[in-house]
Order: structure tokens, then C-alpha cells, then sequence
């Protein structure tokens, strides 16, 4: 099957009828994470930083691109001082899990236990208080009530939406800042 002039991208799929595709969540970096069996050497914070710097808050229905990674340094710069990490941290789950809006999160209680699953790994690893602290909740209260003005009904310049690189160095310079040893 040949597909053609879409988007430039006249492609012979056949090639490809042999591609393996893994069952498991395979990252940025190659890990394969089983939610059922997850392995901490497998959680990698440059693989979270990557996903979480491309992946749209508001299931990419806002006005303004916005990404779970710029939210998450919102969240951070609103935590108090000794919960900066935790403020960082509050939404690593979504990495593997997608930014997955809170009226269907709601209705799907598996999707809950392996967020559950996955945040406890990950808080192990990372050595961030899980479940989070109130002041966290809080802070991303106050964070999605700006982000749902500013960036949902909101536009904002094509030139002040932060570069998906950026977010993720900024996000990775702020995990090592913060990070517990």
C-alpha cells in the first residue's frame, strides 16, 4: 500500500509488516517498563524529562500549547522551599501514563491503581514524598486555576511558548537542584 501527499510522506508500507512493536512501555532511552513488574533502575529522569517537556496539558485542547513538563516547574516554583522536589515530581506518573483528563481519570479506577503503582516507584527512586503533601495539592490548585486562564481560554504569542528542549533542560536542571541523595 502506497500512501501519498500526505505531508510529504509517500511511504511502501510493506517494509515495515515486520516490525516488532514491544507489549511494554518502551522510553525515550530504550527502557522497557512492565506497570505490573516495574524495575527502579528502569525509571530514568531524562526519560521523564523528555516526555513530560512533549506532552500537552488540557489533552491539547488549550488555546495556548502548554506542557505537562512547564506545569510541573509552575508547580515546583509555587512549592515551599524543602517541597520544591515534590512540586517538580507531582505529575511524573503521566511520562508513561499520559496527562489524561481528571472527568475520565475519574471514571477509570485501573488507570488510578497504576498511577498509584507507578508514583510509589517512582517516589522511591526518586526520593519525593508520595502521596503528596497538602501544600503540593495546593500549589497545584493554584497552578491549574492560572494555567486554565492563561493557557486554556487564553492565547499567548506563538514567541513565548517555551521550545519542548527547553522545558526539558530547565526541568532537569531544577530535579538536580532539588534531588535528594
Amino acid at each position: 500500500m502506497m500512501l501519498t501527499n500526505i505531508l510529504n510522506f509517500p511511504v511502501n508500507l510493506d517494509k515495515f509488516k515486520d516490525v516488532e512493536v514491544p507489549s511494554l512501555f518502551q522510553t525515550y532511552s530504550g527502557k522497557q517498563i512492565d506497570l505490573n513488574n516495574i524495575n527502579p533502575d528502569d525509571l530514568i529522569i531524562e526519560d521523564i524529562a523528555e516526555a513530560l517537556s512533549r506532552l500537552p496539558r488540557f489533552v491539547g485542547q488549550a488555546k495556548s500549547e502548554i506542557s505537562v513538563g512547564e506545569h510541573s516547574l509552575h508547580v515546583c516554583y509555587e512549592s515551599p522551599e524543602e517541597l520544591k522536589l515534590e512540586g517538580l515530581m507531582d505529575d511524573t506518573s503521566e511520562y508513561l501514563l499520559n496527562d489524561i483528563a481528571k472527568p475520565i481519570k475519574n471514571l477509570l479506577p485501573d488507570y488510578q491503581h497504576y498511577e498509584h503503582l507507578l508514583m510509589t516507584a517512582l517516589a522511591e527512586k526518586f526520593k519525593f514524598q508520595y502521596p503528596k503533601p497538602a501544600s503540593i495539592k495546593d500549589a497545584d490548585i493554584r497552578v491549574v486555576k492560572y494555567e486554565w486562564h492563561q493557557y486554556k481560554i487564553n492565547q499567548r504569542p506563538s514567541a513565548d511558548i517555551p521550545a519542548p528542549e527547553l522545558i526539558r533542560d530547565i526541568f532537569l536542571e531544577q530535579f538536580y537542584k532539588y534531588e535528594r541523595k
